[in-house]
């Protein structure tokens, strides 16, 4: 019997800590971790069962009620660090959806097992998009896709927690270098929308083993540097941007320019 105590009072112990510990900035500790990862399956599993469109368009409380009590602590707590501590200068841009996404086909990549996957813009940035996608390949013959469009702040949630486990080693400080923190990422905008670009094979400049540079070299970066800004689009993130943001050659955000 006063053994079993024992084993329930260590078990309140190790939940106090895991709730009321604010998690490391640097790295989470192994309480920490393992929370993540079960937020992870659970967001995983929600995502699974809806359609395509539906994947896209979640909202982030969707996500937050199918997680317990202590589980949903953690991941705000993550998410409000993330956004207070980690010297991240970008802008709170929305939290709502557009009504009028347009359906992008998925596109298989040449010489790659790599796809798109069904992607999603608002009207008026996929018009652009086209008439970029036509000018581009008129003058070159180098078409350019969509590789990532519009995601909603419940999309952004699940793949924040997903690259914080998967790629950045449980370090929120790293984690946010890559990956915007739900309701700050570009491709959330309802109206300014980012698209993130890949060519012909695939190359985007972050998908597994390849870096920025591998998308700097291309032509079609090259063009874009050039002609984007004709069709309403501009980098984001240019080498030593001032938020803090790593580098991104791929991701262009939609903007009416004196609008």
């Amino acid at each position: 019997m006063e053994n079993l105590l024992i084993l329930f009072l260590f078990f309140l112990v190790i939940v106090a800590l895991t709730y009321f510990l604010p998690p490391d900035l640097k790295k989470l500790i192994w309480l920490h971790r393992i929370i993540v990862r079960s937020l992870n399956r659970k967001f995983e599993s929600k995502l699974i069962k809806l359609e395509d469109k539906d994947r896209i368009i979640i909202k982030q409380q969707e996500l937050m009620d199918s997680l317990n009590a202590i589980e949903k602590k953690i991941a705000l707590s993550i998410l409000e660090i993330a956004r207070s501590k980690t010297g991240i200068k970008g802008k709170f841009y929305s939290l709502d959806i557009p009504e009028d996404l347009i359906p992008i086909p998925s596109v298989k990549f040449r010489d790659s097992n790599r796809e798109s996957g069904i992607q999603y813009l608002p009207a008026h940035v996929h018009t652009d998009f086209n008439k970029m996608q036509e000018s581009i390949l008129s003058e070159t013959s180098l078409p350019i896709h969509v590789d990532s469009g519009y995601r909603s702040p419940g999309r952004q949630t699940y793949l924040f927690f997903k690259y914080l486990a998967e790629d950045n080693a449980f370090s929120i400080k790293e984690n946010v270098k890559w990956i915007a923190i739900p309701g700050f990422s570009e491709h959330s905008h309802p109206i300014n929308t980012a698209v993130d670009i890949a060519n012909d094979f695939g190359i985007n400049g972050f998908s597994e083993g390849q870096s920025g540079k591998d998308f700097e070299k291309l032509d079609e970066y090259s063009w874009l540097t050039r002609n984007a800004s004709k069709y309403n689009f501009y980098m984001s993130f240019p080498e030593n941007n001032d938020q803090g943001i790593s580098f991104e050659p791929w991701h262009w955000h939609w903007e009416q320019k004196g609008s």
